[in-house]
């Protein structure tokens, strides 16, 4: 009997009934604990953040009155420079207005003619000038320029004269200067008179009626806008100043900018423009705290460095933004997350070390009870472990003592020893009947590796033969490609004889005729029997016989020469250069025969110039093999179908496409048209092989590739992409 001893024990220590005890008091206490502290923690530091991200929403607000405030002290400003404005061009005006009228008492008096005092009063006035170089102009009745320091408009009728917002300028001065004893403003567009650029202007205008004159004057608003521009300066710069000196949180600031994200305020950059992209997505941040105004209340997060961190945009960011439209300004209050969480945190830890503390007492004090609950446990799982080593199938076993348990202990302690009794018993059994059948099962493993040794030989030998017949397979499948290859081009020569015969044999009809009619004029001549009018239809029935038979002759070397060719090529595997178009019309005219038998029409659609280094009897055959696929299985018979072709140059490739408008192949044959001796036509004479030949000759000696695209009733195309020159 072997014990083992409390050392022994350590890697149980968990699997003992006081290990689970203080386990399940100290988990109901971590986690009655971690709800309390959850449940509680949570709501503090929503608080307490809550409070944070309140204070800058405040601050926010409160710059936000501050800069409304100081704008409606600017807009007082401007206006009571405008109202200044208008009142200083209201008293020069009168001034202007009473000069005129001594110069009209003047021919009253006759001291002066009138017409004199009106040339005086007119020259008095072009000279005058005020403000920035401001000028007065006089227009009489008829509104005509009779006084007015730009030389282009004397003399001339303005009545019609339109600015560019299209007002009528002078129209408008007129009736206002018509319409009030004391004149009044109109407001128009005019250039100055050292520049030719259209400026907004403020005109006063009033009527002389002594001599129906309108006098008018103005001040441009560019002018009174420098003054607001240089009074908005000066009040933005006390905003930067004020707003400087204020803070949010540690190292918080407030931002302001325009939205041609101009820089108004910021404590750090000086740039009119900062368009710094946000890591998390990419934008410009000062373009997302644009769209962050369009929900002041909700805060938005970016990347931005700390002033004790330049440089290292990491750190994340909360800013609250409102947009005050009066400016076209864009207020943004930012604090660093971790200093709005900061109050936060520093409750938690203070919970969390009481929480602890706390923790660490209950732990303690479980302990202690559950020592004295399991210990008489303990010592009988001692007892136990120490038993567990005992060779139970040996003749002689040895007395443990652990019989006298069930009448030591009426409790489970005794039902335990009770059980595990009954339980060596029973492994006893099962250890002898586990031996026996482990020595029944080492001679089954034998039998068995012997037979799956002779199976895994037969196996060899079926795999062997079946190479061979794959092999015999192959061989007769490429004798079977050959032999189509033949056929078709049998069938080209016998096309083509066919096609000879006919220009053969009338040009020998027509030679066969000329001759009887040359020797009947012969004998004519020779008898003396000629008339002028035979010799003349003689002439004339040679020259046609001449003209019909080099025709046909013609026409015969034609056919031979695309015979000659497309056949050559077909029987060579020489590379060359050679004209697409060109060759592509050779094929079809060598498929005349063929094509004749049908209704179809064969359209190409290739560039004159198109030339590739390729293999032009491949080429030939691919051709062949697409226009006669087209004819046995797009069309039926009497079918007047279009069976096009177009070659396209794409890059480094060229992309050739046989398309026909026949009945189209089913989407579940589409799968398989490129197998050996797949065909839907064999009563017609499909032997499966010509697709089959197109796409190895495709994918092997072009290295290219081949799509099909097909929709029953409506036709198919076959799309090829090869490369312009194939490596030698």
């Amino acid at each position: 009997m072997v014990f083992r001893f409390p050392s022994q024990l350590k890697g149980d220590m968990f699997h003992s009934i006081k290990s689970k005890i203080l386990l399940l008091v100290i988990g109901t206490l971590v986690m009655t604990t971690a709800v309390i502290m959850a449940w509680t923690l949570k709501d503090v530091s929503e608080s307490l953040i809550a409070s944070e991200q309140k204070s800058a929403q405040k601050a926010n607000y409160l710059i936000r009155l501050y800069i409304e405030s100081e704008y409606n002290n600017l807009i007082a400003h401007k206006t009571f420079t405008i109202e200044t404005r208008k009142r200083h061009i209201i008293d020069t005006a009168n001034l202007i207005v009473n000069n005129i009228d001594r110069y009209y008492e003047m021919s009253q008096k006759s001291i002066v003619s009138e017409a004199k005092a009106k040339e005086l009063a007119l020259e008095a006035t072009k000279k005058i000038r005020y403000g920035n170089n401001d000028y007065f102009f006089i227009y009489n009745r008829e509104m005509v320029a009779i006084s007015h320091p730009d030389p282009a408009f004397m003399g001339k009728d303005l009545s019609n004269f339109q600015d560019i917002k299209g007002n009528y300028v002078i129209r408008g001065l007129m009736a206002v200067a018509t319409s009030k004893d004391s004149g009044g403003f109109y407001d128009y567009w005019w250039k100055r008179l050292d520049d030719p650029r259209p400026v907004q202007k403020l005109g006063y205008s009033v009527y002389y009626p002594k001599w129906d004159w309108m006098i008018g004057t103005g001040v441009y608003v560019d002018d009174i806008e420098k003054e607001y521009g240089k009074e908005l300066e000066f009040i933005t710069e006390q905003i930067r100043e004020s707003i400087f000196k204020m803070a949010a949180g540690k190292t918080g600031y407030i931002v302001i900018f325009n939205s041609s994200r101009k820089l108004i305020v910021h404590p750090a950059y000086t740039k009119d423009r900062d368009m710094r992209l946000d890591p998390l997505t990419g934008r410009p941040i000062i373009d997302e705290l644009i769209d962050a105004a369009k929900t002041p209340d909700k805060p938005f997060y970016y990347m931005w460095n700390k002033p004790s961190d330049p440089g290292n945009f990491k750190y994340m960011k909360e800013a609250y933004v409102t947009y005050f439209a009066p400016l076209d300004w864009y207020i943004a209050t930012t604090l660093f997350e971790d200093e709005i969480k900061q109050p936060a945190n520093a409750t938690v830890r203070k919970q969390l070390v009481i929480v602890a503390l706390i923790l660490i007492l209950s732990v303690i004090l479980s302990f202690f009870m559950t020592n004295r609950l399991s210990k008489p446990i303990k010592m009988l799982t001692e007892y136990v472990h120490g038993h567990s080593t005992i060779n139970l199938t040996s003749s002689q076993q040895e007395t443990t003592g652990i019989e006298t348990l069930p009448s030591m202990y009426n409790d489970e302690v005794g039902r335990l020893a009770e059980a595990f009794l009954s339980n060596i018993s029973q492994r006893d059994k099962a250890q002898k009947e586990l031996i026996a059948y482990q020595n029944h099962l080492e001679e089954l493993v034998d039998t068995r590796t012997n037979e799956l040794n002779m199976t895994n030989k037969q196996l060899e030998e079926d795999i062997e033969k079946r190479k061979q017949v794959e092999e015999s397979l192959r061989q007769s499948q490429s004798q079977l490609v050959e032999a189509e290859k033949m056929a078709a081009l049998g069938g080209l020569v016998a096309g083509v004889a066919h096609e000879i015969n006919t220009p053969i044999g009338i040009a020998v009809t027509t030679a066969s005729h000329l001759q009887d009619v040359t020797h009947k004029l012969s004998e004519a001549i020779n008898n003396k029997t000629a008339k002028k009018d035979e010799l003349f239809n003689y002439f004339i029935h040679a020259t046609k016989s001449s003209d019909l038979i080099l025709t046909n002759l013609e026409r015969t070397s034609e056919l031979v020469k695309s015979f000659k060719m497309v056949s050559a090529d077909q029987t060579s595997h020489e590379m060359r250069v050679f004209n697409v178009r060109d060759y592509i019309e050779k094929v079809i005219t060598s498929l005349r025969p063929r094509l004749k038998q049908s209704a179809c029409e064969v359209r190409i659609e290739c560039p004159e110039d198109l030339e590739i280094n390729s293999y032009p009897g491949a080429m030939a055959q691919i051709v062949t093999n697409f226009v006669i696929n087209s004819l046995m299985h797009a069309f039926n018979a009497g079918d007047r179908g279009i069976i096009t072709i177009e070659a396209i140059k794409t890059g480094d490739s060229l992309l050739i496409k046989f398309s026909d408008n026949g009945k189209g192949i089913p989407e579940e044959n589409l799968g398989k048209i490129f197998n050996p001796f797949f065909t839907t036509n064999r009563a017609g004479g499909g032997t499966g092989l010509g697709l089959h030949i197109l796409y190895n000759l495709i994918t092997q000696t072009f290295k290219g590739t081949i799509t099909c695209e097909s929709t029953v009733g409506q036709g198919t195309t076959f799309s090829v992409t090869i490369p312009m020159a194939l490596a030698a």
